[in-house]
């Protein structure tokens, strides 16, 4: 059940070495098959459920829990899956896992296989579209995930997808970049041809440039580009986006 949420089928050997209040848990995991189905929001929370931070309230209590200390190796000789709102994808890695059974720290590295998908854009918290028929899909073109920081649960992204956009007769090659960690997250989209994130932004919202519209409208995507690649696209926008289509109406569950 590390992290929250993770179903997991592994074969462990452990040991636990030493007398109290040095006690050392040592050995190994082998995670068989595992996987992860927890809907989230991609914002600096992204990876809240797996840091070691929120252990941080019961600091002031210690407990046995505390005094034992880790040195554990975790292979995955069996694909952890990622299957919810933000991605459809497989992983390999090895980790290590130090620190102490009431604050453990995962070090190492995980690899996303060929053939995975994020979900990124105005859809982003849809919990009834098949992935089918999602216009936000991202095919994963290069995925890793870094865990570099010993004193907590801290992953570094780095991430390449592409997606096709084909808006009236031009067809364009959009490529979303996300980097960094939960709290220096940064996501990035460029296009082929060239365009200006800006009208990026738009043209995956509204179908047209910025140039192309009117008065406020032109807004959209100036005001709203941070909450297009955070998921988080506000009943406002969403409603002036309607307004540019010709919508008559605009409903948000």
């Amino acid at each position: 059940d590390y992290p929250e949420g993770l179903q997991s089928e592994f074969s462990s050997q452990l040991a636990v070495d030493g007398s109290m209040p040095t006690l050392t848990v040592t050995g190994s995991i082998d995670v068989l098959n595992a996987i992860y189905q927890k809907n989230f929001s991609l914002t600096q929370q992204l990876f809240a459920r797996i840091t070691s931070q929120a252990q941080g309230a019961n600091a002031a209590k210690a407990t046995i829990s505390d005094q034992i200390r880790m040195e554990v190796e975790v292979r995955t000789p069996g694909p952890i899956t990622v299957k919810n709102n933000v991605a459809d994808l497989e992983a390999l890695g090895s980790f290590r896992i130090p620190g102490t059974v009431a604050n453990p720290v995962i070090l190492g590295r995980a690899d996303v296989q060929d053939g995975g998908e994020l979900y990124f854009g105005p859809a982003l918290n849809s919990q009834t579209l098949e992935t089918t028929q999602r216009s936000d899909r991202y095919t994963i073109e290069r995925g890793s995930i870094d865990f570099n920081n010993p004193l907590q649960t801290e992953p570094d992204l780095d991430f390449l997808a592409t997606h096709e956009l084909n808006v009236e007769n031009d067809r364009y090659l959009i490529r979303l970049e996300v980097t960094g960690t939960p709290t220096t997250l940064k996501a990035e989209l460029t296009s082929d041809p060239y365009l200006a994130q800006a009208d990026i932004v738009t043209m995956l919202l509204t179908g047209r440039k910025i140039e192309e519209l009117q008065g406020t409208y032109a807004s959209v995507a100036s005001e709203q580009a941070l909450g297009y690649v955070s998921g988080q696209l506000s009943e406002r926008v969403l409603k002036e986006a309607g307004n540019v289509l010709g919508l008559d109406t605009i409903r948000i569950d």
